[in-house]
């Protein structure tokens, strides 16, 4: 039986997600206003310390300009 570990994918998700921002040149501040959510919040999902809620993703998106399934392209999904 394999094993889901929440911790290890909200890492990976917040590690694609800074990788994607910093290939658009955005701060976490430019995403924070673009989104409406706070700055402390994008940092925490970028540590994986936070895990979005799948109603936000098209949010995320729209602030990167990128289709919601770039946010797991890496990821294998």
């Amino acid at each position: 039986m394999d094993y889901y570990d929440a911790k290890a994918e909200s890492k990976l998700f917040g590690e694609r997600f800074r990788e994607l921002r910093r290939l658009k040149g955005l701060t976490q501040e430019d995403v924070a206003n673009r989104t409406g959510l706070a700055v402390s919040t994008i940092s925490r999902l970028e540590r994986g310390a936070f895990t979005i809620g799948v109603n936000k993703l098209p949010l995320l998106a729209d602030a990167l300009d990128v289709p919601v399934r770039n946010l797991y392209k890496e990821l294998g999904y």
